[in-house]
């Protein structure tokens, strides 16, 4: 495979196979289009959405590694939204998909990862490190966690 091969398959990857390079808020419309693959995981295997966090978490910083070493990139694209999809798991392990946690859990995701509130200003101001693209949006999905779980247990 050549390297401009290569470049492309991540770029297909990183970018949820074109959604990315949508002209309009491309993070929300991935983490849109992302939900019904949330809600079966975590209506059936809520315990994978841990694991799938993970595997995204490390699977988009190793192809952001390799986009960055092939190209001029040294930022956080917008069209780089794997990221986005690794914070929504996170955002509803050991939650109960109902129709209210899958609304305040996109609402304030996306809330977190677009204000950039708490550690995710931390993370996102060090997003010329390849982890740190991918950390914002899961430390999002951490906080909306922690909102949701209080939610639920005081309603």
């Amino acid at each position: 495979m050549d390297s401009s091969t290569l470049i492309r398959a991540n770029k297909a990857v990183l970018s949820f196979f074109g959604i990315g390079y949508s002209k309009y808020a491309p993070g929300t419309i991935a983490s849109l289009v992302f939900l019904p693959i949330i809600y079966f995981f975590a209506a059936n295997h809520n315990d994978l959405l841990l694991y799938l966090g993970i595997g995204l978490t490390v699977l988009g910083t190793l192809l952001i590694i390799v986009i960055r070493n092939n190209t001029s990139i040294s930022h956080d694209p917008s069209w780089i939204v794997i990221d986005e999809l690794a914070g929504m798991c996170f955002v509803f392990i050991a939650i109960n998909p109902t129709f209210f946690t899958l609304v305040v859990g996109f609402l304030c995701f996306r809330y977190f990862d677009i204000h950039k509130w708490g550690l995710v200003r931390f993370f996102d101001t060090r997003s010329r490190y390849s982890i740190c693209v991918m950390l914002d949006d899961c430390v999002a999905g951490i906080q909306t966690n922690v909102i949701l779980q209080l939610l639920l247990f005081f309603y």
